[in-house]
């Protein structure tokens, strides 16, 4: 009987019309894309289905919220179309190309993507199979709409369990199923007569790029990649697939606050992520290679840190891992970082040196999520000195009401202690002004949030 309910219900989950509001989301994307590209973007039927999910969606990126922009649509839209405008782009690779994807970097006071760099980033993408591309394509709108309602009500009834809070967790959750629970995977997987195991490359669990050029995590953030290039299970165009997908995914970071062309993905975000997928190509030929400590090594030299006297190699590390996680690119910046540090009470400088020796270990612990937005809005609202004497001792305090909260069995440590809901710009303000402000997670989702006084 249970198995015929649920049958039924799976019949009536899937079955296309049954929302009268879906004809109605997919009018305001189909809408907005026409609007916002013309003809510029090349967009089916079927993308713009899979997208609309994202209508329903109450959850936002808090990343740069502190930047008011006006908004007709939910901004995972824009974010969305903005990947898949700039993997156009990177495939056709021409002049003309390259000027449009650097078209929002102009007027930013930072390095825009040489030309060199993007013909690389272009060669990446036009060396893909056509089944790989399209993922890619399908890929850049699945991962906006992870936690929908719909999403999640199929993924539920799928998975038989209820899927994570976090959207690249959902995403990794229901990569081998992901034929069953998006349209879009459904139809790339039948176009080429595949099981869409794809999907489970780009969607690889706790591989996460842009965790790593922040150095958010741990060695475990590397765990898997790594297991994949020991038993032989990710072969190197899998790591190029995988790696494919994230330099998308960065491209159209800040799509919602500039759709066509690429705000993020400037000269100084390429030389992070080009920096771990060298790391990562070192890896796969040497299972004892560090990356998280060649990485920060790298960091600090870019800030030229290690031409100051009386830093030991710890502090250096943790100076080097600030500034990843702060995106510090430039010696000035690393000059201002040093200041700012050495101002805090020898104590708190102690414990971030500590935290960071521990992160080129494996923890046990998931990464903790959206830190480096709560460090950019806070930079945004005030300064780097404030940031680091206001933000970062109330980082590391919320690490270890995290740490005790595992140890007391509430929060499990698959489940990251995650910043979201304090990264946006009217939290982090109040945080700013907050003398001693307290934290409280909920053990459920591992939100962390400001604790009432």
């Amino acid at each position: 009987m249970k198995t015929l309910v649920k049958s039924l219900f799976l019949f009536l989950l899937f079955l296309p019309g049954l929302n009268p509001q879906a004809s109605e989301a997919v009018n305001l994307v189909r809408e907005y894309a026409r609007v916002t590209y013309g003809k510029d973007l090349k967009i089916t039927s079927s993308q713009i289905e899979q997208l609309s999910w994202v209508l329903d969606n109450p959850n936002i990126t808090p990343e740069m919220s502190a930047d008011r922009l006006p908004s007709s649509i939910h901004r995972e839209v824009p974010r969305a179309l903005s990947r898949l405008y700039a993997l156009q782009l990177l495939r056709s690779g021409k002049e003309e190309d390259y000027d449009a994807f650097i078209l929002p970097q102009k007027d930013l006071n930072m390095p825009v993507l040489t030309e060199q760099h993007f013909n690389q980033l272009s060669e990446l993408i036009r060396g893909l199979d056509d089944e790989s591309y399209d993922t890619l394509a399908a890929a850049a709108l699945i991962s906006a709409v992870t936690l929908s309602p719909t999403a999640r009500e199929r993924a539920y009834v799928l998975l038989g369990t209820k899927p994570p809070e976090d959207s690249t967790q959902f995403l990794a959750a229901t990569a081998e199923k992901a034929t069953s629970i998006y349209p879009l995977a459904k139809e790339i997987a039948k176009k080429y007569h595949s099981d869409g195991q794809k999907f489970t490359v780009v969607f690889l669990p706790d591989s996460h790029l842009r965790h790593m050029m922040y150095n958010e995590g741990s060695l475990n953030m590397y765990t898997t990649l790594k297991k994949g290039f020991q038993s032989g299970k990710l072969k190197p165009q899998d790591l190029n697939l995988w790696y494919a997908y994230w330099v998308d995914n960065i491209a159209g970071f800040r799509g919602h606050a500039s759709a066509k062309g690429s705000l993020y993905l400037t000269e100084n975000t390429y030389r992070a992520m080009n920096q771990i997928k060298t790391e990562l190509d070192k890896l796969q030929k040497d299972s004892d290679f560090n990356p998280v400590s060649s990485y920060l090594i790298e960091r600090t030299q870019w800030l030229k840190l290690s031409n100051y006297k009386g830093l030991s190699t710890q502090e250096i590390q943790a100076l080097g891992a600030l500034a990843a996680m702060m995106r510090l690119f430039t010696p000035e910046e690393g000059s201002q970082l040093l200041i700012a540090f050495r101002k805090l009470p020898r104590e708190q400088q102690k414990r971030w040196v500590k935290h960071v020796q521990s992160q080129l270990q494996t923890t046990v612990y998931a990464t903790p999520t959206y830190a480096p937005a709560l460090f950019a809005n806070a930079l945004i609202l005030s300064n780097l000195a404030e940031t680091v004497d206001k933000v970062l001792p109330f980082y590391l305090n919320a690490l270890d009401t995290a740490a005790q909260s595992r140890n007391m069995g509430e929060l499990p440590e698959s489940t990251p202690l995650s910043f979201r809901v304090l990264a946006n710009d009217k939290q982090v303000h109040t945080l700013l002004k907050k003398a001693q402000p307290k934290i409280q997670i909920d053990p459920k989702t591992g939100l962390a949030t400001l604790k009432e006084s």
